[in-house]
């Protein structure tokens, strides 16, 4: 009668050998799934441009701060801003320099608020931060103050000395509105009457209304 003696050692060897291969291509494939999903995430959520939070994560955000389990001290600001002069920037020394000058003034921005702050890119050379726990007047007044002084500092770009503005408007949750579409709207308004007012400073909204702040540049 002939014993079987199970499978040798070179067949065990072999086998787990196999095994070990199609457990690294599941890795591999599960690496790569992965690697796809962050891109993915990465168009739909930030902007290509400066990798600031786009239009669609700051509403995400601004609605988690705005959910009804919010606590008393989860006032935050909303921060409207627009670029002073970058379309003559643009236009007269190319989209290459515009470029540089965005993604500049995208790092400013981030250099001068928390990190528990978002700062995003809405387009263009539009932005908007929500600072959080930042409220009343005085606050949010220096607050815009240290803003600008820090992207208005002459900048290098492409080989060309440039300056350039900020106009803010700026409307504080609840005082101004209690949904994103309002607080956007109000800041939107503020920012506005900034910029027609010449520019390169900010003016807070008041219930409802933008009106201008007397420490306004």
């Amino acid at each position: 009668m002939k014993v079987s003696h199970g499978p040798s050692h070179a067949q065990l060897r072999a086998q787990l050998l196999r095994y070990a291969q199609d457990l690294q291509q599941v890795l591999d494939q599960e690496r790569a799934l992965e690697t796809r999903y962050h891109a993915l995430d990465q168009l739909a959520h930030y902007d290509a441009l400066t990798g600031l939070p786009n239009r669609l994560l700051l509403n995400t955000h601004l609605e988690a701060l705005l959910t009804p389990s919010r606590r008393p001290q989860d006032n935050f600001t909303l921060m409207f801003m627009d670029l002073d002069g970058f379309k003559k920037i643009n236009d007269a020394l190319g989209h290459a320099t515009g470029d540089h000058v965005l993604k500049t003034v995208a790092q400013r921005l981030l250099a001068s608020v928390r990190d528990s702050d978002t700062v995003a890119r809405l387009g263009g050379d539009e932005f908007v931060i929500i600072a959080r726990g930042l409220s009343g007047q005085p606050a949010i007044a220096a607050c815009c103050h240290k803003t600008i002084a820090t992207v208005c500092q002459p900048m290098d770009a492409n080989g060309h000395r440039l300056s350039i503005g900020i106009s803010m408007g700026c409307a504080e949750f609840p005082k101004h509105g209690t949904d994103a579409s309002s607080l956007l709207e109000h800041a939107d308004a503020a920012m506005y009457q900034a910029k027609t007012a010449g520019g390169s400073g900010f003016r807070i909204c008041a219930e409802g209304t933008a009106e201008p702040d007397p420490k306004a540049p």
